[in-house]
């Protein structure tokens, strides 16, 4: 047997354990990424089974891990130095077809963040009209003006910043999918601006109209600084 024949079996079978040895990394990152995100994550009703370059060693980022476990430390997300002035929203799909799913969350994300707006704008206006048995032609009216005005905006500038994908099954029925997340952001101020020509088009004509709609702005600005998480559920 020739000495070249042996070297190039024994180089063969070195590129083998390596590829052995990468594919067994994958598998104990599994076990070991999740947990440390999260103490919930060990409750989770789902395991993953693969996700967003595993087949060449990649670990999933915290950030996933975060979206993906435990939505309550999304503030987490959004303390990064580079989404500084930035309004973050997180989001998630699940399904089949991780490409359909990224599509999904493409196009309804702007529409998304707008039905955020309008629920925040209905909780304060509830809140601000309960018990008031006088109002309250005048603030219903002027919430419905409101809500016509949000229920045509499109927000604009919302970019995708970070995107992952991961491979679960259903711990009790055994079901595979995936689950797609992402990050999207929006500078601040340009959403701000956009919120605020929306809500301009809505005539407030007495004082109590006018601090009506002065608590609505600053419930609105109070939800814009908040790191919120929109779950587009199964496609």
């Amino acid at each position: 047997m020739s000495k070249n024949f042996i070297k190039t079996v024994l180089v063969l079978s070195a590129g083998l354990m390596l590829i052995a040895g990468c594919a067994s990394t994958g598998a104990a990152t599994t076990q070991n990424v999740l947990p440390q995100a999260s103490g919930n994550a060990r409750n989770l009703k789902f395991e993953i089974i693969d996700w967003q370059g595993a087949s060449f060693g990649a670990e999933i980022p915290e950030w996933a891990q975060i979206v993906l476990t435990d939505k309550e430390q999304l503030d987490r997300i959004a303390a990064a130095p580079t989404y500084k002035d930035l309004a973050v929203r997180t989001a998630s799909a699940q399904g089949r077809d991780i490409d359909l799913l990224k599509r999904w969350v493409q196009n309804d994300i702007a529409a998304a963040v707008t039905r955020e707006i309008a629920q925040t704008i209905t909780v304060k206006s509830g809140q601000g009209m309960s018990g008031n048995k006088d109002s309250d032609k005048d603030a219903q009216k002027l919430l419905q003006d409101v809500m016509g005005v949000f229920s045509s905006v499109t927000l604009n500038g919302l970019e995708k910043s970070r995107e992952f994908w991961v491979g679960r099954r259903d711990k009790g029925t055994g079901k595979e999918s995936y689950e797609y997340v992402a990050v999207y952001v929006i500078n601040k101020e340009d959403l701000q601006l956009q919120i605020d020509r929306a809500l301009g088009k809505v005539a407030a004509k007495t004082e109590k109209e006018k601090a009506m709609l002065t608590d609505i702005k600053a419930a609105i600005q109070n939800s814009v600084d908040k790191v919120q998480h929109i779950d587009f559920g199964e496609q």
